[in-house]
Formats: C-alpha cells, sequence, structure tokens
C-alpha cells in the first residue's frame, strides 16, 4: 500500500483488537482483513496482555470499556512494558466527552476513535500510523 509516495505492506502489520462486544469484534476484525492486515481478537485485557507476548501486534486497537480494566489502563500497561516499544495504540470508544481525549493522551494513547466508526475511519487511522513509522 502506498501513502503520500511511502509504502508498506498491510501482510505484514499486525493488528491485536480488544472488544468485548463479539458483533462489532468481528465488524472491526473483517473491516481490517479486507485491506490486508493480520488481526487477533481478545475480549478481555488479561488476554490480550498474553497474547501481546506471542503474536506480537504492531497495533492494538483497543475498546475503553472492558470488562476486566479499562482501555486506558491496558494503554498505559503496555506503553510501560519495554518490550512493546514502537507499538501504537488506538482507543475506540462511545465516549467523546473532552475528558476522554485527554485521558487517551495521558495514557500514551496514539490515536483515538469515537463509535460509531467505519472500515474507512479504522483503516484511515492504521494507515496514517503505519505511514508515520516508516
Amino acid at each position: 500500500m502506498e501513502t503520500d509516495g511511502i509504502k508498506f505492506n498491510p501482510a505484514d502489520v499486525k493488528i491485536l483488537a480488544v472488544e468485548d462486544s463479539p458483533t462489532q469484534a468481528q465488524v472491526l476484525k473483517a473491516a481490517l482483513e479486507r485491506r490486508g492486515y493480520k488481526v487477533l481478537v481478545a475480549a478481555r485485557c488479561d488476554e490480550a496482555l498474553r497474547l501481546m507476548r506471542d503474536f506480537s501486534p504492531k497495533i492494538v486497537l483497543s475498546d475503553i470499556i472492558l470488562p476486566d480494566m479499562t482501555g486506558y489502563e491496558l494503554c498505559k500497561l503496555i506503553k510501560s512494558d519495554k518490550k512493546n516499544l514502537g507499538v501504537y495504540v488506538i482507543l475506540v470508544t462511545t465516549l467523546t466527552e473532552p475528558g476522554d481525549v485527554l485521558r487517551s493522551l495521558e495514557c500514551g494513547a496514539d490515536s483515538f476513535i469515537a463509535k460509531p466508526y467505519d472500515g474507512e475511519l479504522i483503516t484511515s487511522c492504521v494507515n496514517s500510523l503505519m505511514v508515520n513509522s516508516a
């Protein structure tokens, strides 16, 4: 894929989606896989942290409201572990208050997307992160 003259191959980009809604997880996974990305889904943060070790994602897309901790807390854990250097975190939520955006920035998130979203918005955000990392 080429964006602004910078090339990257979506098949080389692993994405871990953390979403407790099975329906939304499948929509997200399908939208990204249609564009060539490799995607794993976790329904809980503890599962996501285990998958981080073996799957080694480049991007973590996480809902903020999750059963075992918040996406903010998950983002802090990911960003504080030196093994995850270079991993981007995108927080996805229905929350749209200015304080939510501020909390996303404070926990180290690289981007923030409000629900409802479509496949184009998600892939545009992912593509932007990949182009800026090249």
